[in-house]
């Protein structure tokens, strides 16, 4: 996206930093970023957002991890989540009690996927095993390729990352996996350039 606004606006420079949501929510009050997409819902009456589209939380689990061959009628694969086969009504989606004695990669408390995984796992009647904590979604993907355990991810990072043959990918049966993408933005009035990239991502819904 940011590369298609630069083509469009080719004087614009666009910088990005990577942080937590707090973390986000600080710089932009005090105007060190003008834009932050985030999963988390923020409450605060100096920030405005809206709804930038939607994305699906789904599992990521090794693909030698022995419970993948009693599951073989609910797994994708890495270029199935690409191809967008997991959005289809017609494709199942397992309970997530199937991993209960699976290790889990978890990102850090107070992260919306740390809620969210946990909250899952709950429902289904189980306190995940966590085998690591780590700090953003990309490094839970790569630590899981590797072995390390199962992870909740983005089905996103499957359009734009690297496809891998090391894991298998499970949708899940229950209602938290679909969740909110927010742009969220200063409830000020914005520069030329900031409201010209506002616009442009609310055309890129």
């Amino acid at each position: 996206v940011v590369k298609r606004f630069q083509a469009a606006y080719p004087d614009v420079q666009v910088h990005w930093t990577e942080g937590r949501n707090t973390e986000l929510v600080d710089q932009l009050l005090n105007g060190d970023i003008d834009f932050a997409p985030e999963v988390d819902e923020v409450k605060n009456e100096n920030i405005q957002a809206f709804i930038w589209g939607k994305e699906m939380v789904i599992l990521a689990v090794p693909c030698n991890a022995p419970i993948n061959n009693r599951l073989k009628k609910y797994r994708f694969t890495a270029e199935d989540i690409h191809d967008r086969r997991h959005l289809s009504d017609e494709t199942p989606a397992v309970k997530p009690e199937a991993f209960a004695n699976e290790p889990f990669i978890l990102l850090r408390e107070g992260n919306d996927s740390y809620k969210r995984g946990l909250a899952i796992c709950q429902d289904a009647g189980f306190v995940p095993h966590v085998a690591m904590t780590v700090d953003s979604l990309m490094t839970s993907y790569y630590l899981a390729a590797e072995g390390n355990g199962v992870a909740f991810i983005r089905d996103s990072i499957l359009y734009y990352a690297d496809l891998t043959d090391k894991l298998y990918f499970y949708k899940i049966d229950h209602p938290l996996t679909v969740r909110n993408v927010y742009l969220y933005y200063r409830n000020a009035r914005l520069s030329r350039t900031a409201e010209a990239f506002l616009g442009f991502m609310q055309g890129e819904k």
